[in-house]
């Protein structure tokens, strides 16, 4: 079996995931929705340290004090190393991010260089893997219901709750969104799936707007 955890480009390449706007700190809120993410049937973890394969250490409870880490199984059956992160902002929200890193994911999909490239299309793998996120989402809606969630690469923070409450949802989107209405998740799934930066020969980078 290949390494998961210990690969050397695992961990490279930054993250696509799942980032969930959770609302003003709250430990119970935040314990509640990192139980429901680990409970997850295409989940195996939680793990404490990502410099050994699952197999060698034991499996942890997950705790708001420690970094975690598992094994997903994606929607096609390949398993890659993922985690969640926990960002609490000083004078704003909790959120809680699941991610699943590009070296990892690239042994899955076909992600090429993602998020950069000449404009190629990642929709392929992406919506079965953003509706497949999206599902790990509404299980941590029923454990603890929250605004906003974004689905896309290294989402955390690119718009908030509020933002999204007065703009309403971008027509054009680079990431997914899900946005509570009543009791219930509504999905907006992206509308670009063009690579999110973009360079041609002797130019700048084009980088897209946060949406």
């Amino acid at each position: 079996m290949s390494a998961l955890f210990t690969d050397a480009y695992t961990w490279a390449g930054g993250f696509y995931g799942l980032a969930i706007e959770l609302g003003p700190r709250s430990d119970e809120r935040l314990q509640a929705a990192l139980e429901a993410i680990w409970r997850h049937d295409g989940l195996d973890g939680c793990y404490g340290n990502r410099d050994a394969e699952p197999s060698n250490q034991p499996r942890i409870a997950p705790t708001l004090e420690t970094r975690l880490f598992g094994v997903a199984t994606m929607p096609n059956g390949q398993q890659v190393a993922c985690g969640t992160i926990i960002v609490r902002e000083d004078e704003g929200p909790d959120w809680l991010c699941f991610s699943l890193p590009l070296g990892a994911l690239n042994t899955a999909y076909d992600v090429g260089g993602y998020p950069f490239g000449g404009g190629s299309s990642s929709h392929s793998w992406r919506e079965p893997l953003d509706d497949w996120l999206a599902w790990i989402a509404a299980a941590v809606f029923a454990a603890t219901p929250f605004q906003l969630a974004l689905i896309g690469h290294e989402v955390s923070g690119a718009t908030s709750a509020d933002e999204v409450q007065t703009m309403g949802a971008p027509e054009e989107r680079w990431v997914g969104m899900l946005w509570r209405k009543d009791d219930f998740l509504v999905w907006h799934p992206p509308t670009k799936y063009e690579a999110d930066y973009t360079f041609a020969p002797n130019s700048e980078a084009e980088i897209p707007p946060q949406s």
